[in-house]
């Protein structure tokens, strides 16, 4: 865990998550992300760059790829809607 020794932060190794690369989350990545970005002293860094970046691709495909679904049902809900409601109308024989 990275740790605030006197009014300086130490580089922290890890190993990526994803690819497994070794890495080293340096004191002022640490800074930037606790006294810019407001991160929790209890988050650490678990990707390399390039896996973050991948990942926050993938999550915005899906949510893409979802949100589109969610349009498709909406819209097959509304024309559902639509015809029974004109059935309803017609009059009885």
């Amino acid at each position: 865990m990275p740790t605030l020794e006197g009014k300086y932060y130490l580089d922290f190794p890890f190993t990526c998550v994803d690819c497994g690369s070794a890495q080293v989350w340096t004191g002022r990545q640490q800074k930037w992300w606790f006294e810019v970005a407001g991160g929790k002293m209890e988050q650490i860094a678990t990707r390399c760059r390039d896996c973050r970046i991948r990942e926050r691709a993938r999550k915005i495909e899906a949510r893409r790829v979802h949100l589109e679904g969610v349009e498709r049902k909406r819209i097959a809900r509304t024309s559902l809607d639509f015809l029974k409601k004109r059935k309803r109308k017609r009059p009885i024989r």
